[in-house]
């Protein structure tokens, strides 16, 4: 049995203190499906053109519009 850790303090730094942690700023993040990403990234097209455009890059819309469901409605 190791007994290298035996009498070690584990020290956090002073920053990471959660009585001095105050944070200024704070950024939210969302996720994005690939679906919504494709319908932002192209919003001009109806959703005939974007199903077109995705299947001519090779991407399977049915499975991503099913993942984007589950996803969407799941949470």
């Amino acid at each position: 049995m190791c007994d290298c850790h035996r009498g070690c303090a584990v020290v956090s730094p002073p920053h990471l203190d959660p009585g001095t942690f105050k944070p200024q700023k704070v950024l939210i993040l969302t996720k994005l499906s690939r679906y919504e990403f494709e319908r932002r990234r192209h919003p001009e097209l109806t959703e005939k053109e974007l199903e077109k455009c995705l299947r001519l890059r090779g991407s399977d819309y049915n499975n991503l519009l099913y993942h984007h469901y589950i996803h969407k409605f799941v949470h």
